[in-house]
């Protein structure tokens, strides 16, 4: 989009911040989740922005600067100069897109770098002034910037303006929950949730790998020399399972070849109750 200049201006809003003093606090404002901001230097100044306490938002414009707008390989925090930019993004300033990446171009090629940036737009306008090389190279495209890009990569589960569908449900304040007297009646229906469900055989799975793991563990014992392996018990003691443990019944052998184990855990009650059998 052309530059848009403010009544009286010669520089867009974004080139007029390059020029002023930063408030630091303004930019952790709109860039951090809250109680974060910027890391100070051995001075005590603002220094810059770890990638792990930007919002949502201003983790995906930083990952849209480095591919388009500044090239850099360093993308685990911002420095002040970084920073400002993914402000003037989020904050909707007025840009001089051209101006910048021109820019940033000549700094590269003046810079003892071995990195280029913009190779598919030098090769288009070298092409444009009819400059061709005589060799092909392919360069594969960085992954698109879209919402499951956003959400795997991007997204900051401290950042509560954010929410994807199905992922973290909204947490309630203290204020929002609603008293006894208007808690709706509990319904007599008995027929579990698609939610309940999926839980259901999400923990049914995860109690045949864990069984799975016993009886590979007991197979091994067979074969391997005695005491190079873990036995049943020490296996069930370092990886225990939350609640009542299977009983490992082995076949022909009685209920003496049984190993209970009982481990009780104050954040889960999931228990197995039908022992497996070694066949």
């Amino acid at each position: 989009m052309p530059v848009v200049l403010e009544k009286g201006e010669s520089l867009p809003t974004y080139s007029r911040l390059c020029r002023l003093r930063t408030n630091p606090q303004e930019i952790e404002a709109r860039l951090c989740i809250p109680r974060k901001g910027f890391v100070l230097n051995v001075e005590g100044r603002p220094w810059k922005l770890l990638r792990k306490d930007l919002t949502t938002l201003a983790h995906t414009w930083s990952v849209f600067s480095y591919s388009n707008l500044a090239p850099s390989s360093h993308t685990s925090d911002l420095n002040m100069d970084r920073a400002r930019l993914v402000y003037g993004l989020v904050t909707n300033m007025d840009m001089n897109i051209g101006a910048l990446i021109s820019g940033q171009i000549s700094f590269i090629a003046q810079s003892n770098s071995s990195r280029l940036g913009f190779r598919a737009l030098i090769t288009a306008l070298c092409r444009a002034r009819g400059v061709t090389s005589d060799s092909l190279t392919y360069e594969s495209l960085s992954p698109a910037i879209n919402l499951a890009y956003i959400k795997k990569n991007c997204w900051n589960v401290d950042d509560l303006t954010i929410n994807f569908r199905g992922v973290r449900k909204a947490r309630v304040r203290p204020a929002d929950v609603p008293s006894s007297s208007t808690l709706p009646a509990p319904s007599t229906s008995t027929t579990p949730t698609p939610v309940v469900q999926e839980s259901q055989r999400f923990e049914a799975m995860l109690q045949s790998i864990h069984q799975g793991h016993i009886l590979l563990l007991q197979s091994l014992q067979v074969i391997a020399p005695p005491g190079s392996i873990l036995s049943v018990e020490q296996f069930i003691e370092k990886v225990s399972w939350p609640g009542t443990l299977p009983s490992v019944v082995i076949e022909g052998e009685g209920p003496n070849a049984q190993v209970p184990q009982q481990v009780h855990d104050a954040s889960s009650e999931a228990t197995i109750p039908e022992p497996f059998i070694l066949r």
